[in-house]
């Protein structure tokens, strides 16, 4: 039997496939836009024949159409690896090729054989990692609904004290996943929320939604572009423009009414058009006090920070989260974007990611000197 690529599961993403026999075999793809204006996301799993009937150890994976892709080069793209009974991990660096008409490939070699082959963008997170922290917890976080997507798919809130609080208490409201290719800042939540149960921190009121776009997960959607089935990022406001912005924006409110905010923070991932390696950036419209926490985040996040460590306020269509959050809640609101690939030199693992949320928990800690 020959090879077989699957693209149709939760997730998955993945079009313009083409399987050319040889030695390596090599399989082309391209990510699906899925009606948008932008195409990053893919997640692609190769079903490779027996290993009896292989005959080549390596298969030659090839990203055409690369310079659709805006700001993607071989030099900072990794994509990420799995096969069965192995965890995620990230391929070398790609090697770059020009066709006649100057189109753009970039290729990496990856092993073979092996009875399934899953090659993705980043590291996929949805809501059986979610699941996972909450079990991992052993009761100190609680996962809640708190509203539907545009898809009608459930949207789900990880939290301490949901029903309780004070204005006393000092709160934290996370939000990562506004377009559902940004897997990087559900690993960053996901790292916040584990060390911060590891410290059994009480007395705090910490809500956060680690996948809000899930119907771009669920549908293998990058989710930016100009149609509107794009991302959360330019739906806040007055009125808002999706559900899943609604969702969020009543959370806001409800978890004001519970504690003293003390941060709001979206985590995000580098997009098209972001330069790879150059680091983790924040930005917001920093007041005195996100000042105060930008500083103390630059310190703790140090060999992963980008050098100009606050980005300038990206122009979109609509208002930005943070800038709403600010309104709603009255206290700070930052965003913190993460590199797909690397940072710093570093090539980012999901170990890595966990590592940016714990730190960022340590900046929290120390901000608030305790």
């Amino acid at each position: 039997m020959g090879l077989k690529v699957q693209t149709r599961f939760p997730g998955g993403n993945g079009t313009a496939v083409e399987v050319v026999r040889g030695d390596p075999p090599e399989v082309l793809f391209m990510p699906d836009p899925c009606g948008s204006s932008e195409a990053l996301w893919f997640w692609l799993k190769i079903e490779a024949p027996d290993s009896g009937e292989a005959e080549a150890s390596k298969l030659k994976l090839t990203l055409r159409h690369a310079d659709l892709i805006e700001g993607l080069g071989a030099t900072g793209t990794f994509p990420v690896i799995r096969v069965p009974g192995q965890p995620w991990s990230r391929l070398k660096r790609g090697e770059e090729s020009r066709g006649e008409d100057g189109q753009r490939r970039i290729s990496w070699m990856i092993p073979y054989p092996a009875p399934l082959i899953e090659v993705a963008w980043c590291f996929p997170y949805d809501g059986s990692d979610v699941e996972n922290l909450v079990e991992k917890s052993k009761g100190f976080w609680a996962c809640e609904g708190i509203g539907i997507s545009q898809g009608g798919h459930g949207i789900e809130r990880v939290s301490t004290a949901a029903g309780a609080g004070s204005a006393n208490y000092p709160g934290l409201y996370f939000l990562a996943r506004e377009c559902g290719g940004e897997t990087p800042g559900s690993w960053v939540v996901d790292g916040f929320l584990r060390h911060w149960a590891q410290l059994k921190r009480g007395g705090w009121v910490v809500w956060a939604v680690p996948v809000l776009d899930v119907d771009g997960v669920k549908w293998g959607m990058y989710g930016r572009g100009e149609q509107t089935v794009a991302g959360v990022v330019e739906a806040w406001g007055t009125p808002p423009r999706r559900m899943e912005a609604r969702t969020v924006q009543h959370d806001l409110v409800r978890w004001k009414a519970r504690c003293h905010p003390v941060l709001v923070l979206n985590v995000q991932a580098g997009g098209p058009g972001s330069p790879e390696g150059v680091g983790i950036e924040c930005s917001g419209e920093l007041s005195s006090d996100e000042e105060k926490w930008v500083n103390v985040l630059k310190v703790e996040l140090k060999d992963v920070a980008a050098s100009d460590f606050v980005s300038r306020v990206e122009e979109s269509g609509g208002r930005r989260f943070d800038e709403v959050a600010r309104e709603l809640t009255g206290g700070s609101a930052l965003t913190l974007r993460v590199p797909f690939g690397s940072a710093g030199g570093n090539v980012l693992t999901v170990k890595s990611y966990r590592e940016i949320g714990q730190r960022v928990a340590q900046a929290v800690l120390k901000r608030r000197g305790k």
